[in-house]
Parts: structure tokens; sequence; C-alpha cells
């Protein structure tokens, strides 16, 4: 046998080593953070502990702001939301777990709503500043239980609603 087919059959067997005794999450996984001062998100693809991707993608926060940053506490940027791996059930309880849902959520609302482009964005950036400030995302359910109820209450002549909401 040529030392090029047993260098092929050892990294085959290798390969096949690894995968029937490494747990499957260790395989692949799927790592999804949110940016708390900008909105945006970001997609890591891991494979036997090496990075095999990642992708920055605009979300409805990091869009209605414009490329800009809401900066109102000395917090780091960046947070884990979710982990993922196809074929198991991974729990890790993030401090941001629910970012993502809040950030459709607050985009339902204010499309529901018919929200201006300014109430929009007061809107993010008050979402933005409550994360930052509370260091996880249960406040920012609280803030838009809160706007839901006030945009539910007011006319919607009105073209403050969406701001009344940050005085609380």
């Amino acid at each position: 046998m040529t030392k090029k087919r047993r260098a092929i059959i050892t990294v085959c067997l290798g390969a096949v080593l690894i995968c029937i005794f490494l747990p499957r999450r260790v395989i692949y996984l799927r790592h999804e953070d949110i940016n708390i001062k900008t909105g945006q998100c970001r997609i890591t693809h891991v494979i036997c502990f090496v990075q095999m991707s990642q992708q920055i993608k605009d979300t409805f926060l990091s869009l209605t702001l414009h490329g800009k940053k809401v900066d109102v506490a000395d917090i780091k940027e960046w947070h884990r939301v979710n982990t993922s791996c196809p074929g198991t059930r991974i729990a890790v309880l993030y401090r941001f777990r629910g970012a993502f849902w809040q950030t459709e959520e607050l985009e339902s609302i204010l499309e529901i709503h018919n929200a201006s482009e300014t109430n929009r964005k007061d809107a993010v950036i008050r979402l933005l500043s409550i994360w930052q400030q509370s260091g996880n995302y249960d406040e920012g359910e609280e803030y838009l239980t809160e706007l839901r109820k006030n945009l539910e209450q007011s006319d919607p002549a009105d073209s403050s609603i969406a701001t009344r909401s940050q005085s609380g």
C-alpha cells in the first residue's frame, strides 16, 4: 500500500471515528447572536470546533436605524441568542434568548398601527436602550406590552403614539 493511499484511509477512518464517538452537537453548531447596539444579527457555523463561516445580517432594528449605533450603556455589543444543532435539542438559556422574537414583535406592532418612520426609529432606539441598560431581554417584553397597549388606546391620527411608552 502506498503512503498516499494509507494517508487517505487514515483521514477517512479518523473522520468516521469522530462522527461515531463525538456527540453530534460538537460536530456542527449554528450560533445566532444579536448586536444590542446596532440591532444586527450574526450567524456563525462551527464544525468540529472550527468556525467555518460567519455572516452579519440586518434586521428590522438595524434597517430602521440606517446604520446608526445606539450606545447608552457600557456593555459588549454582541450577545448570544440561540445555539442550534440539527438532530438534537439544545436548551441553553441565554440572557438575550428572546431578542429575535422581540424584534419581530416590535416590527409587527409598528406595522399594524402604521407608525411613522420617526416613531419606528424612536421605538427601536428605546428597545435597544432597554436591552443595554438591563443586560437582558426581559424588560423589553414589558416595553412591548406597554407600547402595544398605548397604540391600541390611541387615536390613529396621533403622531406621537409610538414614543409615549418611553416616559415610563
